[in-house]
């Protein structure tokens, strides 16, 4: 019987393991975007929040996102889906949709830099954000 659990955990993983997609990025520097973007921020039960958030200029370093099935040197995102870029908004992962973008260059439009914790988020700084309640 503890032959079948232990069989039963070890086929559970590997199918979870399986089924996750890992998508990978470059980046770059690019500079002046001013942007008021939806942005879903995940609670600590990943739950979805809505909120808005408004990126500007100010910051040194503006990300370019572009989406790799291959990974590159300096890459791994977190994004759930492909038309996803990930940050950390206030700490929190914060998933940021490519489509509210007008047009294919949407990547001259965040700013921001990579987290120091987590090479998958970037983060943007407080003194660069602000989360606009509805």
């Amino acid at each position: 019987m503890k032959s079948y659990i232990g069989l039963f955990i070890i086929s559970a993983i590997c199918l979870l393991s399986a089924c996750k997609k890992e998508h990978f990025y470059t980046r770059s520097i690019v500079n002046n975007t001013d942007y008021n973007i939806r942005l879903v921020l995940f609670g600590d039960n990943q739950r979805a929040l809505g909120d808005t958030i408004s990126i500007s200029s100010n910051s040194t370093e503006v990300i370019q996102d572009h989406y790799s099935q291959h990974r590159p040197k300096n890459g791994l995102s977190c994004a759930f889906q492909q038309d996803a870029i990930v940050v950390l908004a206030n700490g929190r992962p914060a998933e940021i949709s490519k489509s509210i973008f007008s047009d294919d260059y949407w990547e001259k439009d965040l700013v921001g830099k990579r987290s120091l914790d987590q090479d998958c988020f970037f983060e943007i700084e407080a003194a660069d954000l602000r989360i606009l309640s509805h």
